[in-house]
């Protein structure tokens, strides 16, 4: 972790939410107790939004594709130097430890020499990162940063030692609709393009969800292992830069058990509490006109994770489905096509 911006342990959540803490509903990330339900609400996303197959899939062979063996052609390649990975918006870590556990299955005990960096706003989550990577294979560094993704202008990335440095960006789960201005969303392109190794190669991966994805139904509850979520308010704002952008308050209880939640065992709550989330919509349309604004070209665009990654079996992606987002600096030559 950052010296300065250490995160600690989360706090116990309260054991009922105050009239006067429902009415000032938190922003979801930086509650107490979200990161464990933020694990059972990606298990509940779509099919075709599946995690861990956005790593199998696309970012693994994309890492692959960038480690120094496959760019000793390159005049400033140096093996002796380690394969930098950002991950913005990282939340529990998930797709660095998951590019770390598959790298290691199939590498075994020759885990190539790896800088991976997780990135985050909320503390919490940066809390359960830190707890999730106990063990960390020799010759790989690992370190978490509380940050926001379009907070990282070119002192911060040097701070960092990110400029240039970074063979692999990902910002996965859809975490680009957090970025609610196209302002933000153009300083989070430009932040990955200066990232970005200009000898490649080097790419990032985004996703973006269809709209009816970004919204809830309000008064629907969803079950999701101990926890019980029902969405209290939600409306549709027009932001001034003409983007649309969904604010929802959800009320969100965790229970002894997956059963006493199903079962809605007042008796079994351990606590309840108000959460609130905001999330803009971003057309595929959108994304490739923020990139090529930012300096970067899409080199692939699939539907789903499952589609793969340079394996030359699936079908072009026609442009109003394209859900996935491989980039690369619009001067390097990319290794596949869209």
């Amino acid at each position: 972790m950052d010296s300065d911006r250490r995160a600690a342990a989360a706090p116990a959540p309260p054991d009922v939410a105050s009239p006067q803490e429902a009415a000032a509903a938190s922003p979801s990330y930086s509650l107490p107790g979200f990161p464990e339900f933020y694990e059972h609400l990606l298990s509940s996303l779509p099919p075709e939004y599946e995690p861990g197959l956005d790593i199998s899939c696309v970012c693994l062979p994309l890492l692959k594709a960038a480690l120094p063996s496959k760019a000793a052609s390159a005049p400033d390649a140096d093996a002796s130097q380690p394969t930098t990975v950002l991950d913005l918006c990282t939340g529990s870590g998930r797709v660095l430890l998951g590019l770390l556990k598959q790298l290691a299955d199939h590498s075994g005990a020759q885990v190539p020499h790896l800088r991976l960096v997780g990135i985050d706003s909320s503390e919490e989550m940066l809390a359960a990162a830190c707890a999730a990577a106990a063990r960390i294979p020799p010759r790989c560094d690992v370190s978490w940063h509380c940050a926001d993704a379009a907070g990282l202008p070119a002192p911060e990335l040097a701070r960092l030692r990110l400029q240039g440095a970074c063979r692999l960006i990902v910002c996965a789960a859809g975490s680009f609709h957090h970025l609610l201005s196209a302002d933000a969303q153009l300083a989070c392109m430009r932040s990955i393009a200066a990232a970005l190794a200009p000898a490649g190669p080097a790419y990032a991966v985004l996703n973006i969800f269809c709209p009816e994805h970004l919204q809830a139904v309000p008064d629907e509850t969803a079950v999701l292992g101990p926890f019980r979520r029902t969405c209290v308010q939600q409306q549709a704002e027009q932001a001034t830069d003409g983007g649309r952008v969904w604010r929802q308050r959800f009320e969100l209880e965790r229970f002894a058990s997956g059963t006493s939640a199903a079962a809605n065992d007042a008796g079994q709550r351990l606590w309840q509490r108000q959460e609130q989330w905001a999330l803009r919509e971003v057309s595929p349309a959108d994304l490739r006109r923020l990139a090529a604004a930012a300096g970067l070209q899409v080199v692939r665009q699939q539907a789903l994770w499952a589609d793969g990654w340079g394996d030359g079996t699936a079908a072009r992606c026609a442009d109003s489905d394209a859900r996935i987002f491989t980039l690369s600096l619009s001067t390097a030559a990319g290794c596949c096509s869209s």
